[in-house]
């Protein structure tokens, strides 16, 4: 039988051969650096998450259930002295989600300039309820301060007080405005205070997908690779 003349070329990423028939052994950058990547990209996705599972997103964790106040009553104020809130519909809609998942009734208090007011004493001049949830902001110096009645101690205790600031400390560089900062610090907040923080519902969805993504990555590039192997190893045959 004839043999088939090979033209073979070197490059600084390995070796190809061609067949004068056109068919040709797989070169190093389709069996090895290719899958390679796809490792390494997925290696970095897994890093990502792991450090992201381990800090928590740069907030407290909630290291119990707690259970949601069923004797208070729903009361969401805004009293927005300094008139910093463009809008608080999106606001509102989050202070009442706020209750619906903690029982707690929040009030929204913002500092007029001059006022020497502080969270305790426009608390106490402004809530009513022992179960309210007191956030009090100065537009001036965008310090947010808070403090809770009796009644709602079970819910705010200190770890909760904790997770809340540190959501103002993550949202005040994303917000746009006071508004949203409070808007997203109260929807993130009650989400997390009110269960046990785990690997499930502290880490967000997309790390759960980019995972999904890098595992059927290398899957694919791994039965091709295997695929690619048997051919050429019938090829030499």
């Amino acid at each position: 039988m004839e043999e088939k003349e090979e033209i073979q070329s070197r490059s600084l990423l390995g070796r190809f051969s061609l067949r004068k028939d056109g068919k040709g052994e797989k070169s190093y950058v389709e069996i090895f650096l290719i899958p390679s990547v796809a490792v390494l990209l997925s290696a970095i996705i897994m890093v990502s998450l792991l450090l992201h599972v381990l800090n928590f997103g740069g907030v407290a964790l909630s290291t119990k259930d707690r259970e949601k106040l069923t004797a208070s009553i729903q009361k969401i104020q805004i009293i927005d002295n300094a008139k910093a809130f463009k809008t608080t519909e999106n606001l509102k809609i989050s202070m009442t989600e706020f209750y619906n998942a903690t029982g707690v009734s929040p009030c929204v208090y913002t500092l007029s300039e001059g006022e020497g007011t502080t969270a305790s004493e426009a608390y106490y001049q402004n809530c009513a309820s022992e179960n309210c949830f007191f956030v009090m902001l100065d537009p001036k110096t965008n310090a947010v301060s808070a403090v809770s009645g009796n009644g709602a101690a079970s819910v705010m205790d200190a770890e909760a007080y904790e997770i809340f600031s540190d959501y103002v400390l993550h949202y005040e560089n994303i917000a746009e405005s006071d508004e949203e900062l409070l808007e997203y610090s109260f929807n993130a907040t009650a989400t997390r205070i009110m269960r046990k923080t785990n690997l499930f519902n502290c880490v967000p969805a997309p790390y759960y997908y980019g995972i999904i993504i890098a595992v059927l990555i290398i899957l694919f590039f791994s039965t091709k690779v295997k695929n690619d192997l048997k051919i050429k190893n019938k090829d030499k045959e």
